[in-house]
């Protein structure tokens, strides 16, 4: 799935893990998972999603915190995490994303 550009996968009853094998999607700019039934932390390596510009996991069960990774999206223009179990602060380097 390297050539993906969006994956769209909303409202389709998923469970499980986000795969840390996502960072192999290169060129994914849109990944929309929300309401499903995803859990665990979201993995580090989606911070290697460097086109990535929507990353909409609304409404799910996703536990942890925040990784820090995030902060190198920097095409990001839209993120979605509301209604999931995580905890923690939210990450100061985020702050860097100026295009979200």
């Amino acid at each position: 799935m390297k050539h993906v550009i969006s994956l769209d996968v909303q409202m389709n009853n998923i469970n499980g893990h986000i795969p840390e094998e996502i960072e192999g999607c290169e060129e994914l700019q849109n990944f929309a998972a929300s309401n499903n039934i995803l859990e665990g932390d979201l993995p580090s390596p989606m911070g290697s999603l460097i086109s990535l510009k929507i990353l909409n996991l609304a409404n799910n069960s996703l536990s942890g915190s925040i990784p820090t990774a995030l902060s190198h999206l920097s095409n990001l223009t839209y993120l979605n995490l509301v209604g999931n179990k995580l905890h923690g602060e939210i990450p100061s380097e985020l702050n860097s994303l100026i295009m979200l």
